[in-house]
């Protein structure tokens, strides 16, 4: 039995990193599961930031994932109703942030990677919103981890509904400019 290659060793040392994090045990039981779906995997976000999260008002440079409910979805062509958001500012009644769900998750575990132990970022105009606090449910701090925050990310957990409340197709908003 001789060594292990260099590619070898990285690949076994990613495998254990992704189940040590959040995102890697949602991943490993989906494997498992016979039909999963952003509802599903939000579920499951729910269940594990239930246990190894705080529960609290974010701080500028957190990443954080909550229930939001738009006060004028009229407005909108579309919104999340689970934004997963990276803190950017206060502004009175409400709180500015980039949601990364409004980019593909091809590549926005590696945005978020990039954000961690930041307190300020330039990201696509697309991603930024206002959130009202009276419209916020339950907020989970994802835990300052690059390794969580990539993982977290990866998951498809949005929910993004148009002015009627009907499903958008996902592609749809992260083709959007």
């Amino acid at each position: 039995m001789g060594r292990k290659t260099l590619k070898q060793r990285q690949e076994r040392d990613a495998a254990r990193i992704a189940q040590q994090t959040i995102g890697g045990r949602i991943i490993e039981r989906a494997r498992q599961a016979s039909s999963t779906d952003a509802d599903w995997y939000a579920n499951e976000l729910y269940t594990e930031l239930s246990e190894v999260a705080e529960t609290r008002f974010p701080e500028i440079g957190e990443l954080c994932f909550f229930s939001y409910s738009a006060a004028y979805p009229e407005k909108y062509p579309h919104y999340d109703r689970r934004p997963l958001v990276y803190i950017m500012d206060y502004q009175e009644d409400k709180l500015l942030g980039a949601n990364l769900h409004y980019l593909n998750p091809d590549y926005r575990d590696g945005v978020a990677r990039g954000l961690i132990n930041k307190v300020s970022a330039r990201l696509p105009k697309k991603t930024l919103h206002r959130y009202f606090f009276t419209n916020i449910g339950d907020i989970f701090i994802i835990p300052p981890s690059a390794d969580e925050w990539a993982s977290v990310a990866e998951l498809v957990t949005e929910n993004f509904v148009n002015k009627y409340g009907r499903k958008v197709e996902l592609q749809k908003v992260w083709d959007s400019i």
